[in-house]
């Protein structure tokens, strides 16, 4: 008998991901956390080829690439806890961004007012490079902030894709001795071209066996019983014999 199942839950698929009842709103909010993800991971990639090609010594070379592997982590971070729904991985994406969007937004705002001590002025050649690194940088450290926390906080309704798939139980019948007839014999149905049967003994409890027993010393005592009779006969007939015979002499 196999066990009822339960009715399939209603399933979307954003992206290749199935998502478990499906809204706009979460739709929407699962696409912006990828789509920012990738983002920030061309946007620090394309800093790293800058830096490479305005670097001319190998340890910068390698300082960038160490950089751009741990910059690469936090979006790698975001579209797999969108994607496998992994709270770990959505909160560290969420909480490193905004972490990211807090020093660069002071970092932005001391430079564009000439906090530091030992200004003397900035021209438009130094303010629209940092400007064209600083302000992307520092949106999209804001969009991954927002869309990740709105993401975490309905990420219960995110389906899990599981490598193996459900499996229904079927409840088997308890199995029930057989008995089988045996037929020996030269008329039985082995003669017959039938095949020959056996009779599997079936156990006995203690108490049954104890009973045969006792009815099988009871059977071999009645059938000694004669038996001893006949010889105790046989024992007392000379005895008689002799008692007659002397008997007949002494009279």
């Amino acid at each position: 008998m196999m066990g009822q199942a339960n009715p399939p839950a209603l399933v979307a698929q954003v992206w290749g991901i199935p998502i478990s009842q499906p809204n706009p709103e979460k739709v929407k909010l699962i696409k912006l956390v990828i789509s920012v993800a990738c983002a920030g991971a061309v946007f620090r990639l394309l800093l790293f080829i800058f830096a490479v090609v305005n670097s001319g010594d190998d340890v910068g070379f390698w300082s960038d690439t160490v950089g751009l592997a741990v910059s690469l982590s936090i979006p790698l971070c975001g579209y797999m806890g969108a994607k496998n729904n992994n709270k770990e991985l959505i909160c560290w994406f969420t909480g490193c961004n905004g972490l990211i969007f807090f020093v660069m937004f002071i970092d932005a705002v001391n430079y564009y007012r000439g906090s530091t001590a030992d200004e003397e002025g900035r021209s438009g050649a130094d303010v629209v490079p940092y400007s064209v690194v600083t302000i992307p940088g520092i949106i999209l450290a804001a969009l991954s902030f927002k869309y990740g926390a709105e993401l975490n906080s309905k990420r219960d309704n995110i389906l899990v894709r599981s490598a193996v798939p459900p499996v229904a139980f079927v409840q088997q019948p308890p199995l029930q001795p057989q008995q089988v007839v045996i037929n020996v014999g030269s008329g039985g149905p082995a003669a017959a071209g039938y095949p020959q049967q056996y009779q599997q003994p079936q156990p006995f409890a203690p108490a049954q066996m104890q009973y045969q027993q006792q009815q099988q010393q009871q059977h071999l005592q009645f059938q000694q019983q004669p038996q001893q009779m006949q010889f105790q006969q046989q024992l007392q007939q000379p005895v008689v014999a002799h008692a007659v015979e002397a008997s007949k002499n002494g009279f």
